[in-house]
Parts: C-alpha cells; structure tokens; sequence
C-alpha cells in the first residue's frame, strides 16, 4: 500500500489479534523492516526490506547501514536519502529527514520514474549506453544529451514544482553507480546561485558511502 496501513486496516487484512499484530511490528520496526509515520499513524515498509529482494543484495544491506549510521550526514539541514534503480523507476530504500518546519521528505519505498529524479538520471547514466537507451524508450532521444552531461559532471540536479533535488552516484567498486545519495529541499530555501554550495557535500558524502 503505498500511503501505509494502519494498525486497524492490519488488523482486518491479517486476521490476527491486536497484540500480536503488535508485537510483530515492533519487532519489524526495531530490524528496520517497517517504518510508521508518527503523525498519520500509518505502517509502511522500511530500508532493510530492500536488502531482500532477489539480486538486490551486492552490497545494499552494508551501504543502508553506512547511510544510517554517517555522521557527517547529520550536519545536512535538509532531507537526505538513498535510492536505487529497479527498471525505469527509482526506489527510495532509505531517508533522512529534515528537522526543519517546511521540509520535503518521501516515503519509504516510494518509486518514480527515472527520467524525472536527479537520482534517476544518475543511475540512467551509469547504464551502458544501450541499455539507458532501452528503459527510457521513446524518451531516449530527449533525455540522453542529458545523461551525456552527467557522465562529465557526476552529479544531477532535477526541480519539480517547488521542490529541488540534487543527486551524486555512490559506486561501490569505485567505478560502476549501485546507487544514488540525494538531498531534497523546497526550492525555496536555494536560489540558483546556491545550488554549488551543496555539490561538495554531496559528492563528499557519496564517494564516503561508497568506501565505506
């Protein structure tokens, strides 16, 4: 469900008694498994739920740990979160989210669509040319000059309405993306001129994750 379920909505869905419906969320919630919105009340799924989709596992459960645990990630005002390519989307595996009263934030496990994301773009430009070109079909013709320019730059920039996201690959070879570190903000708060102010954190803290 992608907006979550309440504990009620389990209830009805799993046919099992409140106490142990709750008891098993705890438990998923401590592992990382589920996440609830405190303000909606809601369960959705969590991270470490992507450490065990099949083919998935080159390294994501120790680089949703890294994410987590990063210090220096801590210092970053705005949201900061961990996405990862599944076919022509991007899947958010994992967030941090901003303490500031207007914020952007996505839910955990939420997928769009490639070709609109900063971390979208990233990752379609890691792809082999062919296979960039094979996802994105009949867009290909629009986005690859796009992805032409971040193969140079290495990070990505995409604005929708009023929100701004900035994206640089994490490569856990060294070489080849696996996935993408992102900071979304309301647009708001970075005219223009500040975009390159956050472009060497952001690199900063990518090319960390991908060593650690």
């Amino acid at each position: 469900a992608s907006d979550g379920l309440t504990a009620a909505e389990l209830v009805e869905r799993l046919h099992v008694s409140r106490s142990s419906l709750f008891a098993l969320l705890n438990t998923l919630k401590t592992h990382g498994y589920v996440t609830r919105d405190e303000s909606r009340g809601r369960y959705q799924i969590g991270p470490a739920l992507w450490a065990l989709m099949p083919g998935r596992q080159h390294g994501l459960g120790p680089l949703i740990e890294a994410f987590q645990t990063d210090v220096e990630l801590s210092a970053i005002s705005e949201t900061v979160a961990l996405a990862w390519l599944d076919g022509a989307d991007t899947v958010i595996m994992a967030q941090r989210e901003s303490q500031q009263t207007v914020r952007a934030v996505f839910r955990p496990g939420e997928r769009r669509p490639a070709h609109a994301t900063a971390a979208g773009l990233i990752l379609l430009a890691g792809l082999p040319p062919c296979s960039a070109e094979t996802l994105l079909n009949h867009r290909a013709r629009d986005v690859t000059p796009v992805l032409t320019r971040i193969r140079r730059t290495a990070w990505a920039e995409s604005r929708q309405g009023d929100t701004l996201e900035l994206a640089a690959p994490i490569c856990l070879d060294g070489v080849q993306p696996n996935a993408a570190l992102l900071f979304y903000l309301p647009a708001f708060r970075l005219p223009n001129a500040s975009v390159a102010a956050l472009t060497p954190p952001l690199r900063q803290a990518a090319a960390r994750l991908s060593y650690r």
